[in-house]
């Protein structure tokens, strides 16, 4: 096969194709984590639902998640066998431009999250995930210590 591409075009599509990567392993740990919060505390959850789904961020999230297909680029490759939150600074600088949120401290995790559930909860356990994080960091300066032995169970 024939090809026109450049090494400087392939270099560019290598550092792309890291970036995916990067993007669907932070996408991933958050469901993930969404998925053990769900199942520990699901009422919780759901209250947490219910509260942001009427919300328009929340609904253009969802279409964005739908349009992007988001759900397959998460799905695609393994699963990441453990968390990773190496993108907590980059999460962190994001959440900065909000008033009022806490930054996220970095968690040290030392159990193993359930695998990804793909379908109907998938983008709601990325939301729960992160909220999760957020409701952990404002534990956090309220005078606890994160670690993942903290995770519901």
């Amino acid at each position: 096969m024939t090809t026109h591409l450049t090494d400087t075009d392939r270099q560019i599509i290598e550092l792309m194709a890291a970036r995916n990567e990067e993007l669907r392993s932070l996408f991933a740990t958050l469901a993930r984590l969404g998925v053990q919060w769900r199942r520990a505390e699901n009422a919780r959850c759901q209250d947490w639902i219910t509260t942001l789904e009427s919300h328009p961020f929340y609904k253009a999230g969802q279409v964005v998640f739908d349009l992007f297909e988001w759900e397959d680029f998460i799905l695609d490759g393994s699963n990441p066998a453990d968390v990773n939150l190496d993108l907590l600074p980059r999460l962190n600088s994001f959440l900065a431009n909000i008033d009022g949120i806490p930054e996220i401290p970095n968690i040290e995790f030392t159990i193993n999250l359930p695998k990804l559930e793909p379908g109907f909860y998938l983008y709601r356990d990325v939301i729960l995930g992160g909220i999760w994080l957020i409701v952990t960091a404002a534990t956090s300066e309220a005078g606890s210590t994160p670690r993942g032995e903290n995770l519901p169970t």
